[in-house]
C-alpha cells in the first residue's frame, strides 16, 4: 500500500511541476496543427532525451543522414564504433550475426536501451540481443548515445551508458529498393515504402529485408529476415503511432574464442566445429503510442508494448 501511495504522490508532484514550469520548449496550442510528424515524435520522448546545455550528461546524436550513409547490413552496435569510449565487435568477424558493444570497458549488461521510449533490456540478464532485431537501422530516424550513469527511466542497468533510439518518421511518399553485396558472400535485398493516406492524416510505412553472410570465421554464416511496419495517425491535438518490427535469425554458433595456437595456423578458426550448432530465433516487437496535447503546459502520454 505504501508503494502505491508513494507512486501517486510522485505522479501528482510531477504533474504540478509540469503545469507550473514555464519552458521555452513547450508547444503552443495554436501551433499544434502545424507540427510535423518528426516534431511530434521528438516531443513524445522529450523526457528521455538529453539536450545541449540543459542536461548534465555527455551524449552524441547520430542523425538519419549518417545512418543512411554508413549502414549496409550491420547491427546497431557496429554503427557506433566512431563514438568515443566505445568498442564494438561481432562473433562472426563480419558485420552481421551476434554483435557486442562495450562502453568505457563495461559490457552490454551495463547499458540501458530504449526504442521509442520503451526499455529493451531483458529483465533476466539485462542484455539486449541486437541480432533479434535485424536491419533495424534501416528504419531509424536518429540515435542518441549517452555515456555515463543515466536516468532511472532507463532502468538499473544504465551504468556505463544508454541508447535512445527513435524509429523512422518518414511522412513523404517514398519507394526504395536496396541490393547490396560484399565480402564473405554478404548479401542484402530490401524494399521500403512510405505513403500518406487520408489527406496526410494517416502515414503508412513498410520495410521488408533479407540478409545473409558466410561470416569471416569458419561455420559462422547467418541468415536474417526482417520487417518493419508503422502506422501514424495525426489528429488536431493528438498523435497515435503503432509499430511492429522484428524478424527471424538463423546464425551458426561462433561465440567461443579460439586459442592463439589455432589462430596462427588459421585466422578463421572457429572452435565450435559441429556445423548444425545454430541459433534459430524470432522476437517480435509491438508498441502503441498515444499523445494528447491539452495545452502548452499539459500533455497526456500513454504507451502499450509487447515483446
Amino acid at each position: 500500500m505504501k508503494k502505491f501511495v508513494l507512486i501517486f504522490l510522485v505522479f501528482v508532484f510531477t504533474l504540478f511541476n509540469k503545469m507550473s514550469a514555464q519552458q521555452k520548449d513547450t508547444i503552443p496550442e495554436e501551433d499544434l496543427l502545424n507540427l510535423s510528424l518528426e516534431e511530434l515524435m521528438q516531443f513524445n520522448v522529450y523526457s528521455t532525451r538529453a539536450f545541449e546545455r540543459k542536461t548534465p550528461v555527455v551524449f552524441t546524436n547520430i542523425d538519419n543522414e549518417y545512418i543512411n550513409e554508413m549502414h549496409t547490413v550491420e547491427d546497431i552496435p557496429m554503427l557506433l564504433t566512431e563514438i568515443p569510449n566505445t568498442f564494438a565487435y561481432s562473433d562472426a568477424g563480419s558485420m552481421m550475426g551476434y554483435s557486442h558493444l562495450k562502453v568505457r570497458g563495461f559490457s552490454m549488461q551495463r547499458q540501458g536501451v530504449m526504442i521509442n521510449g520503451i526499455p529493451q533490456n531483458d529483465p533476466e540478464d539485462q542484455l539486449v540481443i541486437w541480432v533479434d532485431m535485424p536491419d533495424l537501422a534501416s528504419s531509424i530516424e536518429n540515435i542518441q548515445f549517452q555515456r555515463g550513469v543515466g536516468s532511472s527511466l532507463y532502468g538499473a542497468s544504465t551504468f556505463s551508458g544508454s541508447l535512445n533510439v527513435l524509429t523512422s518518421t518518414e511522412k513523404d511518399e517514398k519507394y526504395e529498393v536496396s541490393i547490396f553485396g560484399g565480402s564473405y558472400n554478404t548479401q542484402k535485398m530490401g524494399v521500403k515504402l512510405s505513403k500518406p493516406l487520408l489527406d496526410d492524416k494517416l502515414i503508412l510505412q513498410v520495410r521488408l529485408s533479407e540478409l545473409s553472410s558466410d561470416g569471416y570465421r569458419e561455420r559462422s554464416d547467418s541468415k536474417q529476415w526482417a520487417y518493419f511496419f508503422s502506422l501514424n495517425w495525426i489528429g488536431e491535438k493528438s498523435l497515435i503511432k503503432f509499430n511492429a518490427f522484428g524478424g527471424n535469425e538463423v546464425c551458426h554458433a561462433s561465440w567461443n574464442p579460439s586459442p592463439e595456437s589455432e589462430l596462427k595456423e588459421n585466422r578463421k578458426h572457429n572452435s565450435i566445429d559441429y556445423k548444425n550448432t545454430v541459433d534459430n530465433f524470432t522476437q517480435p516487437h509491438f508498441d502503441l503510442h498515444h499523445t494528447y496535447f491539452f495545452n502548452e503546459s499539459l500533455t497526456w502520454k500513454n504507451t502499450l508494448f509487447y515483446i
